[in-house]
């Protein structure tokens, strides 16, 4: 997972100098991104990803696309696992 997230990293940053901050292909990164962090057991780090994946997919996708029920299904696992630790 660290050595995929050094490539997705690179390449969000790439894609933000090139593409307009909104762009499906800067979401899906995020998305990709905390993802990664999920499965590393960074939580909260994933849950900032996943959120900033939602925010921008929401405006060019709309709330009813299945992208956007994948998004809230993994923001509503980390903020499941978050709460967990909590307790």
């Amino acid at each position: 997972y660290s050595k995929a997230l050094g490539h997705y990293e690179t390449a969000l940053r790439i894609r933000e100098k090139s593409l307009p901050a909104n762009h499906p292909n800067v979401a899906m990164l995020y998305r990709s991104i905390g993802i990664t962090f999920f499965h590393l057991k960074d939580f909260k780090t994933a849950l900032s990803h996943l959120e900033k994946a939602s925010t921008l997919y929401e405006p060019i996708l709309g709330s009813n696309h299945p992208k956007m029920a994948d998004i809230t299904s993994w923001i509503v696992a980390t903020r499941g696992k978050i709460e967990s630790r909590q307790v």
